[in-house]
């Protein structure tokens, strides 16, 4: 996400901050109202937003025909395992997006999503609702949906 912004903002990746709920799939969230480059909230042409999702949905194809489909699960899932870690053993108090199960944030009270929470060495220890923009509240709807559907499936 950072990085296909940081194409279209002209700025170096590591500047730019945009969080992700939703899953990891064709429903990722893109949290575009709390987007910030350098600090300083940024936003983005509609056209500009369909162009990240759009790169979003697909690096993970791009990357598992160049790595190879086990390398880059093994790659993906350390990565992701190393930064739940490093936060954790951070203390830091600021909120990271954490696939959490959820009791009624978000108006969601079945299943998981990735939503921000503040998590330490307890774990997660508080889940933040965020106030989301008309468009990102949809499309986190979409993807509580689209997992509810893939678990029933799954189910049957």
């Amino acid at each position: 996400m950072a990085h296909r912004i940081s194409e279209i903002q002209d700025v170096h990746p590591g500047t730019v901050y945009c969080p992700v709920m939703g899953e990891h799939g064709s429903e990722i969230v893109p949290i575009f109202s709390r987007l910030r480059i350098d600090g300083v909230a940024t936003t983005l042409t509609d056209e500009q937003r369909s162009d990240v999702r759009r790169y979003a949905r697909e690096i993970p194809f791009e990357i598992a025909k160049e790595r190879g489909v086990s390398e880059t699960s093994r790659w993906v899932t350390s990565a992701g395992v190393v930064r739940i870690i490093r936060k954790m053993m951070a203390n830091d108090p600021s909120p990271t997006c954490l696939s959490t199960p959820l009791a009624g944030e978000y108006g969601f009270s079945d299943g998981c999503l990735s939503v921000p929470v503040v998590l330490t060495l307890d774990g997660v220890t508080d889940i933040i609702e965020w106030d989301l923009s008309a468009d990102e509240k949809q499309r986190l709807k979409s993807a509580h949906e689209t997992i509810c559907t893939d678990i029933e499936v799954q189910n049957l």
